[in-house]
């Protein structure tokens, strides 16, 4: 009985915590829209290559 308790306190916290981070970021979802919808693939391969120069590494094109 007490192991189920203790159980159900942890998935309830759970679930409350995952709430909690939703509603606190809930106004900067989706408040910033791009034409563009690879941003984040585009800014990796930037970064990617940047840091290959940076090593004096020969650039690996991502494909």
């Amino acid at each position: 009985m007490f192991n189920k308790a203790i159980q159900l306190y942890f998935v309830r916290r759970e679930r409350e915590s995952e709430r909690m981070s939703y509603a606190l970021g809930k106004s900067l979802f989706g408040r910033y829209a791009s034409i563009q919808d690879n941003l984040s693939s585009t800014y990796k391969d930037k970064l990617k290559e940047k840091l290959y120069n940076k090593y004096h590494l020969e650039t690996q094109k991502v494909v």
